[in-house]
């Protein structure tokens, strides 16, 4: 018999926020939030920066446009906030540097790594074996991973794949590796005997994608596996001092872990069989059997594995109120400022939701004042997903606006299932049927764009020979006449804006505001790099015999597959 969780979440919120912190040469001690019970939180850091300080009050404005401004009190009155300096944060814009940059800082690392991303690639020895020659060259060293469990189990047993992968880490190295498989609880009862292996990821995944070591954090959406660090393009933006970021990352993945499987080369005799998932059974709960070796097991016996979600969104949004509330010193050189937002619409947490909704509220809103002649500066969106099927809410807001923006979408030969085998190889008709309605939409609206006024919504193609399209965001510009756009914000994430990621998976994406000149100037060429590769497309694209739909696809989009996208 499985226990029901508890009707407090009080012991898991202590307990991840105790073990939060990093190694660090100086204490300070700060109060939470109180909940029931709740210790002090203990907070280390290092003697000469206060990296990554969190901000939990107004300010003075920063911003000559005081809708931006209104845009950062708004955001930080509903999330944690981590100031920076823009300085220190890098945007990458190939994969071949985030492959580079990512081993450098896994190999150099001489405290903690962490790890999450949906899956690492069978053939990732190269990374396997860096993570492994750190932990050999630095005993202090701990190594966590958080990844999805369908996605890391998909290849039958002993056929490599992420989970024989980390096995062979976590064996050698038990007491300083960790590797945690999340498992979506929307999958359950009769529908997880029926679904079979692959399709079952239509359920709900764990998408997150964040690389840390010591105090470096590389955000992005790129998964790990070659074509991730070759020719899938991505975007990738490396903070190089960010001790508490990292952190708070930590923590995160820590309080995910208690709604995750933990893999193990040889499960406790005491293991109950419900709990565990044996890697030679195919990953099915209650198998004969259950306490062979390689198996992943369940972390908290108290919490049901598949009907965790009320818990769940009890701990992890008391989680994000006790970092947005904490209180710590300020840095007096912050022109940079990050809010992380947490998605999981299988647990009912929607920040990105509700965060992405204030930032197309304040574009709207500045490009109105601009028409008024309240401000001296117009806004320009640009705005991109890999795999364009908009949300409801967001595709309303920007087809309801009348701020200027410039859509990125991809071309069908660089979808990620272009030319793949079986039903997959509908996808990339589908999303041709979903940018077509959009276009159609627009264009109803009065929104079709026009280049001399820039007015409406531009909507283009990414191509780029032998390459696919995987990178997702949105950015935010001041316009001046006869002037280049200058960004002031970008959003950046594993989100891809559509409704899958909003329904379904689990997100973790970031609302960025600077004023800093350098990183300005890094996002605008980040955006002039991906519109290098753009092509305009309208109504006559849709013409075209290779753009043709099929009935299949058709299909697919009608039975609401468009939500699983």
């Amino acid at each position: 018999m499985i226990r029901r969780a508890p009707s407090t979440s009080t012991s898991l919120i202590s307990g991840h926020l105790a073990r939060s912190t990093a190694s660090r040469t100086t204490t300070l001690t700060r109060g939470l939030p109180s909940f029931a019970g709740h210790p002090s939180f203990v907070y280390k850091h290092r003697p000469y920066t206060t990296a990554g300080t969190a901000i939990t009050t107004r300010s003075a404005p920063v911003f000559e446009n005081p809708y931006i401004d209104r845009l950062k009190d708004e955001l930080t009155l509903t999330q944690p906030c981590f100031g920076v300096r823009g300085d220190e944060v890098e945007v990458l814009f190939e994969p071949q540097d985030f492959h580079k940059r990512l081993l450098h800082i896994i190999r150099n690392a001489k405290r903690r790594i962490t790890i999450s991303t949906l899956y690492i690639g069978v053939e990732q020895q190269e990374l396997i074996e860096a993570v492994r020659e750190a932990l050999i060259n630095s005993p202090a060293l701990k190594v966590t991973f958080i990844s999805d469990l369908l996605r890391g189990t998909r290849e039958p047993f002993p056929e490599p794949s992420t989970a024989t992968l980390l096995l062979t880490l976590v064996a050698e190295f038990p007491e300083r590796v960790e590797a945690y498989f999340y498992r979506s609880p929307k999958l359950r009862g009769l529908m997880e005997q029926i679904v079979p292996r692959r399709f079952d990821e239509g359920w709900g995944l764990w998408h997150c994608k964040w690389y840390g070591a010591d105090d470096e954090v590389i955000f992005t959406g790129a998964n790990l596996s070659d074509s991730y660090f070759t020719n899938r393009q991505d975007r990738y933006y490396h903070l190089r001092n960010a001790p508490i970021i990292l952190s708070y990352l930590q923590s995160l993945l820590r309080l995910y872990s208690s709604y995750s499987y933990r893999l193990h080369p040889n499960p406790p005799p005491s293991a109950s069989p419900h709990h565990l998932m044996p890697l030679a059974r195919g990953g099915k709960a209650g198998s004969p059997g259950g306490n062979q070796k390689a198996a992943l097991l369940w972390r908290e016996p108290s919490i049901h594995p598949r009907a965790f979600a009320a818990h769940a969104r009890a701990t992890i949004t008391a989680f994000q109120r006790s970092w947005r509330e904490m209180k710590r010193g300020r840095r007096i050189d912050i022109d940079t400022w990050i809010w992380p937002m947490v998605q999981a619409g299988v647990l009912g947490i929607q920040e990105e939701e509700q965060g992405v909704d204030k930032v197309l509220r304040a574009a709207r809103d500045m490009e109105t004042a601009w028409r008024e002649a309240q401000v001296s500066h117009r806004v320009m969106v640009d705005l991109t997903s890999g795999y364009f099927g908009l949300y409801k809410k967001y595709k309303e807001a920007v087809l309801e606006s009348r701020a200027p923006y410039k859509i990125i979408a991809a071309s069908p030969e660089a979808n990620g299932f272009y030319g793949s085998r079986g039903v997959s190889h509908l996808i990339p008709e589908g999303y041709t049927l979903l940018e077509s309605r959009f276009h159609r939409d627009l264009v109803q609206r009065g929104r079709d764009w026009n280049e001399q006024s820039q007015k409406g919504i531009e909507l283009t193609e990414w191509n780029r020979p032998g390459w696919t399209y995987h990178a997702k965001g949105i950015w935010l510009s001041e316009m001046t006449q006869g002037q280049p756009p200058k960004p002031f914000g970008t959003f950046i994430g594993s989100s891809n804006l559509s409704t899958r990621s909003l329904k379904l998976d689990v997100e973790l994406s970031n609302m960025i505001l600077t004023t800093s000149p350098s990183l300005q100037k890094a996002l605008g060429a980040e955006v002039r790099g991906l519109r290098a590769h753009v092509a305009r497309v309208g109504e006559e694209t849709w013409r075209l015999p290779e753009r043709h739909v099929s009935w299949q696809a058709r299909a697919l989009v009608a039975l609401g597959v468009e939500g699983m996208l």
